[in-house]
């Protein structure tokens, strides 16, 4: 090791203790011309040790890694850049879940791995499990989750365009470790926050659709029907997340009603009655046995041409 005015190099010495000899580990220092740099070399490294000493230098957040990519986002709790074509070493730890692609630094190291082309760091993350090397799926998701509280708007349109396969991501239960549903929802809000970044992204994205829970069979209905309208429209729709909502975006039953794609039902003429009553008369004399109510149904017709949907079966058991 040499620096500045001084140079070390890592010896061994013989010394006697209690009248025997014994080898010591010692430092040789000599004085030289003064050099405005420090140098370490090590010697002797074999082709194996030195692969391994190359991918540590890469598992640290600094911001020369060639590990990352251009600069989306940086601050003092943490840092997103995009991913850049150095390939991912073999020897540094990834999300199983997720492959080698995007990187999550944790506390300047590298624990985990994202599905994104995106290099995610936390500076804040403390792993209580020191027993695993490589984060877990839903402990990545936590870290993106935590990242994308700090950057401005801007920069969230940025990063929530590389997880645009992601948009409609809903949790799949009422607790869903995995899911990526948190992570899009504070990126959209972050961008529902500004006015110039919610016009940027509106613009860009003109035909999204965001998708209301589906909580009653009435919903369910509705839900099929619009999406057989969608399958129709020549203009070519994404369905996302409903905090999309927040930036303005219609629902997807929304559109379909004004596009007059929902079934729309009225009463029977006297001439529809009259086919009413063969049909009866038919259902009475096949399916007699299967068909016991008190009361018969409400007679309708369903007038909209242009409907997706023209006519529906429900059986009640």
């Amino acid at each position: 090791m040499s620096s500045g005015d001084w140079t070390l190099n890592v010896v061994t010495v013989e010394e006697r203790i209690d009248k025997r000899t014994v080898k010591m580990l010692a430092y040789e220092v000599e004085k030289k011309q003064f050099m405005n740099k420090s140098i370490l070399e090590l010697s002797p490294v074999s082709e194996s040790t030195y692969r391994l000493f190359d991918s540590v230098l890469l598992s640290f957040y600094y911001p020369e890694n060639p590990l990352l990519g251009e600069c989306i986002w940086k601050g003092s709790r943490g840092a997103v850049y995009t991913r850049s074509s150095v390939p991912y070493p073999y020897d540094l730890p990834y999300t199983s879940d997720y492959g080698s692609k995007g990187i999550v630094f944790c506390a300047y190291q590298v624990l985990g791995s994202n599905p994104f082309d995106l290099v995610v760091c936390d500076h804040t993350y403390r792993n209580t499990d020191r027993e695993r090397r490589a984060l877990y799926s839903f402990q990545a998701i936590d870290v993106m989750k935590q990242a994308v509280m700090f950057p401005d708007p801007v920069s969230a349109i940025q990063i929530l365009e590389k997880m645009r396969r992601y948009w409609n991501s809903v949790p799949s239960k009422d607790i869903d470790i995995d899911s990526w549903y948190p992570v899009v929802s504070r990126l959209v809000n972050r961008v529902s926050g500004c006015n110039e970044a919610r016009h940027k992204f509106t613009k860009k994205y003109p035909n999204l659709l965001y998708l209301p829970p589906v909580v009653t069979n009435h919903d369910k209905n509705r839900r099929h029907q619009a999406r057989s309208w969608l399958k129709t429209q020549d203009d070519k729709y994404l369905l996302v997340q409903r905090d999309f909502n927040a930036l303005g975006y219609e629902s997807l039953e929304l559109r379909c009603e004004c596009d007059g794609g929902f079934t729309q039902d009225d009463l029977p003429s006297e001439q529809e009655m009259l086919c009413y009553k063969v049909l009866e008369s038919l259902k009475d004399a096949l399916f007699g046995d299967f068909f016991i109510f008190d009361e018969p149904p409400k007679y309708l017709i369903i007038r909209n041409k242009t409907a997706s949907w023209h006519g529906m079966a429900t059986v009640i058991r």
